[in-house]
C-alpha cells in the first residue's frame, strides 16, 4: 500500500503528528512518501499568536525551515521517500497568479471562489478570518494577504494533482483540512478520487487522532462519538465521562487550554424572582472560519441569533436575560469586541468578555441556558439545567439539549416548564472528549505546543 503524507504546517505538534503517522505506516510495512510544501514562506505556517512584522517573520520561517529539513533528513534513514516541492512550473505559477488577482472583493464570495472547478477560496477565507480575528473582514483589491493565500492554495492544488499522478497513492494524510493549503490538498484528492485522512489533536496533548471525514461535519462527529462510546464496556466508560465534566468545571486543561481557571468564585449575582435565562456566546470569527457542511437550523449566524433574543426578551418583564460573553472575545478584533461587549436592551444583564465571573456559577444561577454552539450547552445539561441549542454543535444530535428548528418552536419551548434532559445522555460526549485519540510513540509531548521527536 502506498501512503503519501503532504504537510505544510511545521509547528508542534502538527508536524510531529505527520512524522508519527509516517513512521507508524512504515513500521507496518507500507511504502511511505512524505512531501513538505514550502511555498515562498507561506503565511499560514506562522503561528497565529506571533506578531513579529515582515522581516522578523522571514527570520522565524527561515529558522523553522532549518528545523524541518533536519527532521526530513532523519526520515530518509528509515527508507521513507522524502519529496521537496518548490513552485518552479511557470504554467502553475501564472494560473495561480491569475486566480489570486481576480478574486472577489467580498469574504462571502471568496468562500465560494473556484479554481479549475474546485472551491479553493473557502480555505483561504477560513485562514484569513482566523488571521484577522474578525467574523467578516473587509476585502479590497489591494489586499496582499488574501492574494497570497489564494496563490498558495492554487499552487498547492496543482502540485498535489501532479504528485498524485506521479505516485498513485492509495491513501493521503494531511493536517486538519480547513486551511488554505490543506483544503487545496483535500480538494485535489477528492478530484482524483484518492482517499484522504486528516490528523488533529486528541483528547489530551499526549494524543493525536485521525479522521476519515471533514473535521467540521456535525453528523459525522455524532457517529464517531457514538461508535467510540460502544467500543468498550459502558460501565467502564461512565467514570471517564463524568471525569470530563468535573475537569471542565475545575478548569483543567483537557483537549485545549481552559479559561475557567481564571474565573472568580465571587459572582455576586443579583437576587430576583424573574426567570433567569443565560446565553453563553462563542467567538464569531471561530464560527465563521469553520465552513460548516450542514445548514444552521434557524439563524445564519450567531449575531442574528443574539439580536433576536435581545429583542424577544426586551418586553417580557418576567424574564431576566443574561449574556455571558466568551473570554476569548477579549483577544479578538476590535470590531467584534465592540459588538459583543456593547450589547444592550431591556431586561438584559451583560457580562463582558473581560468579566471574571465563573460560568458554572451562572449555570447554577440560571433557570434555562441558551447557546449557539458552545460546549457549555451540554455541560449545562450535565449540571441539571435545561439547555436550548440554537445553532449547530457536535452534541446537537445526541438529544441532550432542546434543539428548536424554527423561531416558533423556540418560543413554544421557552414558554413551557422546561425540565433538564437526562444527564446520562451527555455521557458519550464526555467519554469521547476525555479519551479519544492514540498515544504518540515517536513524539514525546511536553505541552500543547512543545515536545521532542524520538527519531
Amino acid at each position: 500500500m502506498k501512503i503519501l503524507s503532504i504537510e505544510s504546517f511545521a509547528v508542534k505538534p502538527h508536524f510531529e503528528t505527520a512524522i508519527e503517522i509516517a513512521m507508524t505506516n512504515k513500521k507496518a510495512g507500507e511504502i511511505v512518501y512524505f512531501a513538505f510544501y514550502n511555498f515562498f514562506y507561506d503565511l499560514q505556517r506562522l503561528p497565529g499568536h506571533l506578531k513579529l512584522g515582515f522581516f522578523k517573520n522571514i527570520q522565524w520561517l527561515k529558522k523553522d525551515n532549518e528545523r524541518v529539513n533536519k527532521i526530513l533528513d532523519k526520515l530518509k534513514k528509515y527508507d521513507i521517500h522524502v519529496i521537496h516541492i518548490h513552485p518552479l512550473n511557470l504554467l502553475f505559477f501564472f494560473k495561480a497568479i491569475k486566480f489570486a488577482f481576480l478574486h472577489p472583493n467580498n469574504i462571502e464570495k471568496i468562500k465560494d471562489y473556484h479554481f479549475d472547478d474546485v472551491n479553493l477560496g473557502v480555505g483561504a477565507a477560513s485562514t484569513y478570518i482566523s488571521r484577522c480575528n474578525l467574523e467578516t473582514p473587509k476585502i479590497t483589491f489591494g489586499n496582499f494577504t488574501i492574494k497570497k493565500l489564494l496563490f498558495e492554495a492554487a499552487i498547492t492544488y496543482q502540485y498535489t494533482i501532479k504528485l498524485i499522478n506521479s505516485i498513485s497513492p492509495d491513501l493521503v494524510y494531511t493536517f486538519n483540512g480547513r486551511y488554505a493549503i490543506e483544503n487545496a490538498i483535500t480538494q485535489a484528492c477528492l478530484k482524483k478520487n484518492v482517499v484522504i485522512q486528516l490528523h488533529e489533536r486528541g483528547s489530551t496533548f499526549e494524543k493525536y487522532e485521525i479522521f476519515n471525514f471533514p473535521l467540521h461535519s456535525y453528523h459525522n462527529y455524532e457517529g464517531k462519538i457514538k461508535n467510540h462510546w460502544h467500543l468498550t464496556s459502558v460501565e467502564n466508560n461512565i467514570p471517564i465521562a463524568i471525569d470530563f465534566f468535573e475537569k471542565k468545571r475545575r478548569g483543567d486543561d483537557i483537549n485545549w487550554l481552559s479559561y475557567n481557571r481564571f474565573y472568580s468564585n465571587d459572582s455576586n449575582l443579583p437576587k430576583t424572582d424573574k426567570i433567569k435565562i443565560v446565553y453563553f456566546s462563542s467567538s464569531d470569527d471561530e464560527l465563521a472560519s469553520i465552513i460548516n457542511l450542514e445548514s444552521q437550523p434557524i439563524f445564519n449566524n450567531q449575531r442574528a441569533c443574539i439580536k433576536y433574543l435581545i429583542d424577544y426578551f426586551s418586553d417580557k418583564d418576567e424574564y431576566l436575560f443574561i449574556i455571558r460573553n466568551h473570554p476569548n472575545i477579549a483577544s479578538k478584533h476590535n470590531d467584534d469586541k465592540l459588538f459583543w461587549d456593547n450589547l444592550s436592551g431591556e431586561n438584559l444583564l451583560l457580562y463582558k468578555s473581560t468579566s471574571k465571573i465563573n460560568s458554572f456559577d451562572l449555570i447554577d444561577y440560571s433557570d434555562i441556558v441558551i447557546t449557539y454552539s458552545s460546549t457549555i450547552g451540554i455541560e449545562s445539561t450535565y449540571w441539571n439545567k435545561p439547555a436550548i441549542l440554537m445553532g449547530l454543535a457536535y452534541y446537537r444530535f445526541l438529544d441532550c439539549t432542546y434543539n428548536p428548528k424554527s423561531i416558533e418552536e423556540f418560543e413554544n419551548l421557552i414558554s413551557t416548564d422546561l425540565q433538564p434532559k437526562d444527564r446520562q445522555l451527555c455521557y458519550p460526549f464526555g467519554y469521547f472528549y476525555n479519551s479519544f485519540g492514540s498515544f504518540y510513540k515517536y513524539y514525546s509531548p511536553k505541552s500543547f505546543f512543545d515536545g521532542d521527536l524520538l527519531i
